[in-house]
């Protein structure tokens, strides 16, 4: 994905008000009163002052076991409607899951040729209501290609600081901070790799205006060549890249308790896909994987469906045979390790 279209620091002001399009439709004004275009401010940005927020709220109803396909769909279309309107930049709010987070930034890279930045809400330990923890949403995040990674928090802004201190030593992509006020710039002064504020939707252009210019661009550390950032869908893991998947895990009935037995001996999960039914069994027992884990397929379609499945960043053994360019798609698109 594309980084964002606009020079660092900036912030991001909420329109107040529904889309050009919600306005024409008033059951639509109705049903989405979130669903809008939003005003950037920075020092230059010439083609990028209008962005789109798509938060979980405006979703139309959807199936309670609706799958990867169906949140991509549907974030497809909203993009495409707000694209329509002038939006040349996403902001994915706080999405209501990690499959539909993962959905909505593969439909920002597959459907729309700017930038999408993404923020998840968060408790006062830095874990969402979904159970993953902070530092795995950034990890997740940062390889499916989000432009910026922000958290908000209803908690004291000094516990959502410890957080995002955790997540800063190894940020790559800017981190976006909600508020506006003296909070916001103590946090700011914190994290330095936080370059990207969005306002309250009552702050106006004057507010936003007077933070943009006690801001600072951001900076980032060097990240340590040899160490890899990989997630389960609940926690990051920092991997050595000699790391060896020896716990080799099948597909099969005894796949929970052989999970557990190998969680015991530790190393990271090495697991064959070799059919529809594998997928489906990862699908199922993911929630009880807690280390790294690494796939084996000589299948590129299979192995595209369970890195659709794996609510993680996994690992792939690259003695698995399958051609370089569609290893790359799959590294550019899932955020794929190949060892």
């Amino acid at each position: 994905m594309k980084p964002l279209p606009f020079e660092l620091p900036a912030v991001i002001c909420p329109d107040g008000g529904a889309s050009a399009r919600q306005q024409e439709n008033k059951d639509a004004d109705e049903k989405n009163p979130d669903d809008h275009l939003c005003s950037l401010f920075a020092p230059s940005a010439p083609d990028a002052r209008r962005g789109g927020v798509i938060s979980h709220s405006v979703l139309p109803e959807l199936p309670f076991a609706i799958r990867f396909s169906g949140f991509e769909s549907v974030y497809r279309q909203k993009m495409k409607e707000l694209a329509k309107e002038g939006a040349t930049f996403f902001h994915i709010e706080t999405p209501g899951s990690l499959l539909e987070a993962r959905a909505a930034l593969l439909a920002a890279k597959k459907s729309f040729s700017g930038p999408a930045a993404i923020s998840f809400k968060v408790d006062d330990e830095g874990r969402s209501n979904f159970g993953s923890d902070a530092m795995a949403l950034y990890v997740i995040s940062e390889a499916m290609g989000a432009a910026a990674f922000g958290l908000c928090s209803d908690g004291p802004m000094d516990a959502l600081s410890e957080v995002f201190a955790r997540i800063a030593p190894y940020a790559r992509i800017p981190l976006m901070v909600f508020g506006d006020g003296a909070a916001v710039l103590e946090l700011l002064k914190k994290i330095p790799q936080a370059g990207l504020v969005l306002c309250k939707k009552d702050a106006g252009a004057e507010a936003a205006s007077s933070l943009l210019r006690e801001m600072k661009p951001p900076r980032f550390l060097d990240r340590d060549p040899e160490l890899i950032l990989a997630a389960s869908g609940k926690e990051a893991f920092f991997v050595d890249a000699t790391i060896d998947f020896l716990q080799e895990v099948e597909c099969s009935s005894d796949f929970p308790e052989d999970i557990l037995r190998a969680e015991i001996e530790g190393g990271g999960l090495k697991i064959p896909v070799r059919t529809e039914d594998d997928v489906d069994l990862l699908e199922q027992y993911q929630y009880m994987i807690n280390q790294p884990v690494c796939f084996c397929s000589e299948s590129p379609a299979l192995l595209e469906a369970a890195l659709i499945a794996y609510n993680g960043r996994a690992f792939l053994d690259g003695t698995c045979g399958i051609d370089g360019p569609y290893l790359k798609y799959l590294s550019d698109f899932y955020g794929l390790i190949i060892l």
